[in-house]
């Protein structure tokens, strides 16, 4: 499987993981700019936005460059920014608080 078909079918992945707990999603692939995926979930209103990766090193994949344009990504008050590194059927989520 090709780099481009993992990273697609992790972002789908996601994607149904966040659909079958009750988030509607959106995919950015065609939009450009930062984040694979917005999630919004109707119950409170929660904001995610999500770069996926399908990494052994996840920084190596989420650079320095990647990690600034999500920041710089406007979101609503109360908005999170998110990594999620899928490995198998394992995720690994991680919240811009923790990137370096």
């Amino acid at each position: 499987m090709s780099s481009v078909s993992r990273g697609n079918a992790a972002e789908r992945f996601v994607a149904h993981w966040l659909e079958d707990r009750g988030w509607i999603v959106g995919s950015r692939r065609h939009i450009g700019g930062a984040a694979d995926l917005l999630a919004v979930h109707p119950d409170d209103g929660a904001t995610w936005l999500i770069e996926v990766k399908a990494a052994k090193d996840l920084y190596q994949q989420f650079r320095r460059g990647d990690r600034l344009a999500m920041k710089e990504t406007p979101l609503p008050a109360g908005g999170e920014r998110w990594v999620v590194n899928k490995r198998g059927q394992e995720l690994e989520w991680v919240p811009e608080s923790a990137w370096p």
